[in-house]
């Protein structure tokens, strides 16, 4: 059955500002979709469909973050190349068990991967010396199977893979962060294209929300792909890890009102 929302004018522009933070931190680090998936879950807008109306932001963040981060030569083809089968594989199962979910197992899950975020984004992130421009990463069965599981991760629901895709393109790749924030946007968007086709097939998504709520997201992102990590992250990620464990209790909660 497809769930139907109606969008009030006066959140229109609450999900433009909403869509400029969320990719504005997606960009910075992660965890962005702490703040916009709850957003539109409290607009009265159903989890199941909040979890693929959320994407088209996110996709449009990334978009606006990677192509300030090509421009600038952070590009690394050959990587892409290398994780792309798996993440698009991945995505594509994970997004088929998404839209089955009932939207009481959907809230456990993301308050789960909202708990997540937050262990996730107070780990210290280790980075190496630069690699050349366009060299690729040593590729086997098991940086298959890592990158399948982000896909299938970001499929399903999303919320806090900037922070697992940090981990392992840094891990599998030993780049430095801003060249792994630059593949965080490309693989990301390869797994929300994928995933947010198979909502709108499944009719999980509203599109007036998710029209406002990208708009912004293309102009967060571009502005974090200028930022980048300069200044202000760990305050930004302190501030994302609280968010975090307030909106996963409240999830939790009404879970255990139902």
């Amino acid at each position: 059955m497809v769930a139907h929302f109606h969008l009030a004018l006066w959140q229109i522009p609450l999900l433009f500002v909403v869509g400029i933070v969320a990719s504005f931190l997606n960009s910075l680090s992660g965890g962005g979709s702490t703040i916009s998936l709850p957003i539109l879950i409290s607009l009265g807008i159903p989890p199941t469909m909040a979890n693929g109306t959320n994407r088209v932001a996110i996709w449009a963040g990334n978009l606006g973050s990677v192509a300030t981060l090509r421009k600038a030569g952070y590009y690394q083809r050959g990587v892409i190349r290398q994780i792309a089968l798996p993440v698009l594989m991945g995505a594509g199962i994970g997004a088929f068990f998404a839209v089955k979910m009932t939207d009481s197992i959907f809230r456990v899950v993301l308050a789960c991967a909202l708990i997540f975020v937050v262990i996730a984004s107070n780990q210290k992130r280790k980075t190496a010396a630069p690699r050349p421009q366009g060299e690729a990463l040593k590729a086997g069965w098991v940086t298959w199977l890592v990158f399948f599981g982000v896909g299938f991760y970001g499929g399903l629901v999303q919320v806090g893979v900037g922070f697992i895709l940090i981990f392992a393109l840094t891990k599998f790749t030993g780049l430095d962060l801003v060249r792994v924030n630059a593949l965080k946007g490309i693989v990301a968007l390869l797994f929300i294209t994928v995933s947010t086709a198979v909502f709108i097939k499944a009719g999980l998504l509203s599109w007036p929300a998710a029209v406002a709520q990208g708009a912004g997201g293309l102009i967060g992102g571009w502005l974090g792909g200028k930022v980048q990590m300069k200044r202000g992250e760990s305050i930004i990620r302190r501030a994302i890890q609280l968010d975090a464990l307030i909106m996963a209790g409240r999830l939790l909660w009404d879970v255990l009102k139902d």
